[in-house]
């Protein structure tokens, strides 16, 4: 099993690696011995911003329901 198949596995099912892996990136990756290059945690800080976004267009959504 490769690198990014391991990362997959992992974030598939393991709850408190995804929460570290949106609040500290670079630490939740190297924990798996990942050294992420500035475009992984790039990417990984838009994906939080726009995850948060998401949740809360769903929520005014909801809301209005």
């Amino acid at each position: 099993m490769n690198e990014f198949d391991q990362l997959r596995l992992k974030l598939i099912t393991d709850q408190n690696f995804r929460n570290q892996l949106m609040q500290n990136p670079s630490s939740a990756l190297q924990s798996v011995g990942i050294q992420p290059s500035e475009d992984i945690l790039q990417v990984l800080t838009n994906l939080k911003k726009d995850l948060e976004e998401l949740a809360r267009i769903f929520d005014t959504t909801i809301d209005s329901v």
